[in-house]
């Protein structure tokens, strides 16, 4: 192997290491940490509570994504997981108010607490993608 392929397959690891740490970080945030509003009185969930479900969803999607990039360490397999990352995390930021609407009273939890953590990792996945992508392609070397 060359040393640009050794250099190569270490920042694909490397890559898909805190690309999967920060898919965790957001699965695991939502669940347990910075949650949406609890079960109400009657038993029922708010719509709050599918958004957390689904951001938690989303968030293992981009750590399996990153685990194909760990696995898998080729050029193209990064830019593919760079692009398909960068579309679950827009979607992230979309699903908890645009997609699924939340709680009405600015003072819930979800809206305190699992709103700004989902959109600060979001936006961290996505900033992470957009540097895979630009990763994935070799400088030219000038003469």
């Amino acid at each position: 192997m060359t040393h640009d392929t050794n250099k190569r397959k270490t920042v694909n690891i490397i890559y898909g290491a805190i690309l999967f740490l920060s898919g965790l970080c957001l699965s695991a945030g939502t669940q347990f940490v910075f949650h949406a509003c609890g079960m109400h009185d009657d038993g029922s969930y708010g719509r709050c509570h599918y958004a957390q479900l689904v951001v938690a969803c989303l968030g293992l999607l981009i750590a399996a994504g990153a685990l194909c990039s760990i696995l898998w360490r080729t050029r193209e397999v990064m830019c593919t997981v760079s692009v398909v990352t960068a579309c679950t995390a827009v979607l992230t930021l979309l699903i908890p108010g645009p997609v699924i609407p939340l709680c009405m009273m600015k003072t819930m939890h979800c809206l305190t607490m699992m709103k700004p953590f989902t959109t600060v990792m979001g936006s961290v996945v996505l900033l992470i993608s957009i540097a895979g992508f630009a990763l994935a392609f070799p400088r030219r070397k000038e003469d």
